[in-house]
């Protein structure tokens, strides 16, 4: 999206200070998750508040968005929670596995949703870098929130489409063990 830098600096505070500040879950409808879920999907509208907020102040950052990965662990629930909008993804490596935890909110994956059935040579007319969903770029968002017991040992990689884009899964699985 458009000011893509600007936008993830601004959320990427906005979420820092939304946890710093130890604000509390302000969003209706979230009562069935726990504790800790409701907190991440706060702070992820807290900010896309913020991003949408300071859209359109100046002609070059008009419709600006980012997306967003995010995880929280919750000790006290034994939890972590994996709260993402757009490409961005989340894996876990787990006994030496890799394992995409998140769907990217991609074209491509709307028109599967739509229709599993979709042949290989309609899948590749769509674009492949086209987001359905962004940080910023409406007045809500609809995050995707995922909630697994924390397993000792797991290790979970973080990262935007200019990685996972660039680099296979099992690249990034050999270049977190030998780190």
């Amino acid at each position: 999206h458009q000011a893509g830098d600007v936008a993830s600096s601004i959320t990427a505070a906005a979420l820092e200070s939304f946890f710093w500040e130890g604000r509390e879950p302000n969003i209706a409808g979230l009562g069935a998750l726990p504790h800790g879920a409701q907190r991440l999907v706060s702070a992820i509208h807290h900010c896309n508040h913020e991003v949408f907020s300071k859209s359109g102040r100046s002609a070059n950052q008009g419709g600006m968005g980012s997306t967003v990965v995010a995880l929280h662990v919750a000790d006290d629930e034994q939890q972590l929670h994996i709260v993402h909008v757009g490409d961005s993804r989340c894996y876990r490596i787990r006994d030496g596995e890799i394992r995409q935890m998140t769907e990217d909110h991609s074209m491509i994956n709307e028109a599967l949703r739509l229709n599993p059935d979709l042949s290989p040579e309609i899948l590749k007319q769509l674009p492949t870098n086209v987001v359905t969903r962004a940080l910023g770029t409406k007045e809500d968002v609809q995050p995707d929130i995922r909630t697994e017991p924390l397993v000792p040992g797991d290790i979970y990689l973080l990262c935007s489409d200019g990685l996972s884009g660039e680099v296979a899964d099992e690249d990034m699985l050999f270049s977190v063990l030998e780190c």
